[in-house]
């Protein structure tokens, strides 16, 4: 299930307006190039006529240099990115041009290309990265880790192969059996079942 804020879509929309100012980001068809976000999409849930979930706030908090807590209302700095409510709160640098990849590419319930988010590093309370994996069912390194190309790439393939073996109608899977298989063998499978 996707999560979704109860925080008043006036008030998301209206940080997400000034924080758009602060980058100099001019209209919502500037956000979404970007960030990759569909630009229809971006609109509806500006104007309140569909939800903001949290995974779109991720990509949005990374491109205008922010964080998810400012957009949601748990902090009010929005240049306090990590979302730290207290100094006990746990953070990851992460690079905001790869992680919007990611999340575009979990997120395949809206067609998106990733955009020219820019390429720098922004603070995220570990959290929030728990929130995104748990909801994407992805290993939270995913997240978090972005040296590993391999990693991602097993990730990225073991997601594709659930989505296409959900799609075509097949119920379970002995997951022992898919953890040994590497990602190249991971994307044959998935072909043979998108053939059939």
């Amino acid at each position: 299930m996707t999560r979704t804020t109860d925080l008043p879509w006036e008030e998301i929309s209206r940080r997400i307006e000034l924080q758009m100012l602060n980058a100099g980001i001019r209209s919502t068809a500037d956000l979404s190039r970007r960030t990759g976000l569909n630009r229809s999409t971006l609109s509806l849930k500006m104007t309140g006529v569909r939800r903001w979930r949290i995974a779109d706030l991720g990509i949005i908090a990374a491109a205008l240099s922010t964080s998810v807590g400012y957009l949601i209302g748990e902090v009010e700095d929005p240049r306090s990115a990590p979302v730290v409510a207290d100094a006990d709160t746990e953070t990851v640098l992460v690079p905001t041009a790869e992680f919007a990849r990611r999340l575009t590419f979990l997120d395949a319930s809206e067609p998106s290309m990733v955009g020219q988010v820019s390429d720098h590093e922004v603070l995220f309370a570990l959290s929030d990265l728990e929130e995104i994996a748990d909801e994407f069912n992805v290993p939270l390194s995913y997240l978090t880790e972005f040296g590993d190309d391999q990693d991602a790439d097993r990730v990225e393939a073991l997601v594709e192969f659930s989505r296409v073996a959900a799609a075509s109608g097949v119920q379970r899977i002995a997951a022992r059996s898919l953890s040994a298989l590497s990602a190249a063998e991971l994307r044959a499978l998935t072909q043979v079942i998108r053939t059939r």
